[in-house]
């Protein structure tokens, strides 16, 4: 992973919490205290680690510290210079959804060992699609459906995501209900 991830994961404990939880966080990892460069690529052993490290730290599940930070990468990313390029891919969340690999390709040029996931969206009606979320990374799941719901709050969309497969029950991938609350 780039270190753009690191660093907002260094920013929101940063934020949420405190300098002195951070370094709990990254000696728990066995990561020096050091700034993240953001495009430069990382093992991604090394966020795995500050997930596990910060998981012990703050007491909560692994899932609950992959939703919470894919809320906080929406926001992340939002504020910085993807932020105009994210809506620039759809004027509605559906045509984000379905513009996500398009995104990703672009964003690959500045990132050149960027490996990113691979989304396909089905429609099931005007309000609801599937989505398809093939990575390498499949223990991100709890993380995705926070990032699905944050690209309908670009749109001021409220969204209701459910994962209804997954890697670790047996199928290649995960699939995401993605349903416009209204």
């Amino acid at each position: 992973m780039y270190g753009l991830v690191n660093k907002a994961i260094y920013e929101m404990v940063h934020e949420r919490f405190d300098a002195e939880t951070w370094q709990k966080i990254a000696e728990g990892a066995g990561i020096p205290d050091e700034p993240f460069i953001s495009l430069e690529a990382y093992p991604d052993e090394i966020t795995y680690k500050l997930v596990g490290s910060a998981s012990k730290v703050l007491g909560a599940p692994a899932n609950d510290i992959l939703e919470a930070f894919g809320e906080y990468w929406v926001l992340f990313t939002g504020k910085s210079a993807y932020g105009p390029m994210l809506t620039s891919f759809g004027g509605d969340v559906f045509a984000l959804l379905r513009n996500l690999n398009n995104l990703h390709t672009r964003v690959s040029n500045s990132m050149p060992h960027l490996a990113p996931p691979q989304f396909q969206c089905e429609n099931v009606d005007d309000d609801t699609v599937l989505v398809h979320y093939f990575s390498e990374r499949g223990v991100l799941s709890p993380m995705v459906i926070v990032l699905l719901r944050g690209c309908g709050k670009l749109f001021d969309t409220e969204l209701k995501v459910q994962q209804i497969a997954s890697r670790e029950k047996g199928q290649d991938h995960a699939i995401f209900h993605v349903a416009i609350i209204k």
